[in-house]
């Protein structure tokens, strides 16, 4: 895979599938540059992030929501994570879907997130049922309106944006 790469390093970089595209225009309004993709999974992720990695255009923060859309592994968020070494503010999403590799991408990505390191954890599986009203689509995962907000909005109280 092969991406158009920034002219220079990229603050508010947010990478991830289409839960996160449904609120990337309040994201990007926001500040943040969105690159994110239907049914996109973690793997193909990769070689993406050792590309910027390569060329030093990682800027601070970093956010990745992805796993919803099928099993990862830890060598695989490992691997993502490799190009991350030296950003000093890496925020990572979980998944909250009704799936069957849900709680296992929940739990490898909650063990990746150790005391001292750059990696910060949010637990959208948690926050996403205290959202108010009806915030999801029919399927229970993607946002409406409502949800798309108040995603944005549980970035943007770690992200300060």
């Amino acid at each position: 895979t092969t991406t158009t790469l920034p002219a220079e390093p990229v603050d508010y970089l947010a990478i991830g599938d289409s839960v996160m595209l449904g609120a990337a225009g309040i994201l990007s309004d926001r500040g943040y540059v969105v690159n994110a993709e239907v049914s996109r999974q973690m793997n193909v992720v990769v070689p993406v992030m050792e590309q910027l990695g390569e060329a030093e255009l990682f800027g601070d923060p970093v956010i990745i929501h992805l796993g919803t859309n099928g099993p990862i592994t830890a060598e695989t968020l490992d691997a993502l994570l490799a190009p991350l070494s030296t950003v000093p503010n890496v925020i990572m999403l979980n998944v909250f879907a009704n799936r069957s590799w849900s709680a296992s991408n929940n739990q490898i990505l909650a063990n990746r997130d150790r005391p001292g390191d750059n990696i910060i954890l949010i637990d959208w599986n948690s926050l996403a049922p205290l959202c108010p009203g009806n915030c999801f689509a029919g399927d229970g995962i993607h946002l409406n309106d409502a949800g798309r907000r108040y995603y944005a909005d549980v970035i943007g109280d770690v992200t300060g944006r």
